[in-house]
């Protein structure tokens, strides 16, 4: 293959499959696929654990659009948005372990009692504050995974207007308002 034929094959492919195939590539073809449009040159040289990396992103992409053309939504466009933590009672949200081991008792001790003392409160406003969630989804056009990810994630402007109009439905429900005083819940402030 010539070197301006390995650099128009090259160019047409994302960076992953363009790297991928340049790992058995000779560093003319390598310096052709990396060269500028000012016509400057230069050899790229990744480490095995960058292009370990780079092939496991690559199959990740190819399994993320298998699962899409196959109707499924990839996981993540499942996640709810990082505020939305802000207005759960501890005792409905996961232990964060990713800095090591959490003291169970003095993390959700407050969250244990409020489900011991007030099951039916603890259960009503958790189902009051996803049928707000829902409708604020719904009153925004937000009707599926896909948008749902793109409204709560990749959009932070979208997102954090959708934060405040949420905020302000929980805060003006007089069924939530009655739940967060029996549960000495507190509202987060959106200017901090």
């Amino acid at each position: 293959m010539s070197v301006s034929a390995a650099s128009s094959a090259l160019s047409s492919l994302n960076p992953y499959e363009a790297l991928r195939r340049m790992n058995g590539a000779t560093s003319t073809q390598a310096e052709a696929a990396t060269s500028g449009s000012g016509g400057a040159s230069s050899i790229v040289s990744i480490s095995s654990q960058a292009r370990q990396r780079l092939e496991m992103d690559a199959q990740d992409q190819a399994t993320e659009a298998a699962a899409v053309a196959a109707g499924e939504v990839p996981l993540r466009h499942l996640a709810l948005p990082d505020w939305f933590a802000d207005y759960t009672p501890v005792i409905l949200q996961s232990a964060d372990m990713s800095n090591g081991p959490v003291s169970i008792a003095s993390t959700y001790q407050k969250g244990y009692e409020m489900q011991r003392d007030h099951p039916q409160e603890t259960s009503e406003y958790s189902q009051r504050v996803s049928a707000i969630y829902q409708q604020l989804l719904q009153d925004n056009g937000v009707g599926d995974k896909v948008s749902h990810y793109q409204a709560m994630h990749e959009d932070k402007a979208l997102s954090q207007d959708l934060r405040r109009q949420f905020h302000e439905a929980l805060a003006n429900d007089p069924q939530a308002q009655k739940l967060r005083a029996t549960l000495g819940i507190s509202l987060p402030n959106l200017t901090a």
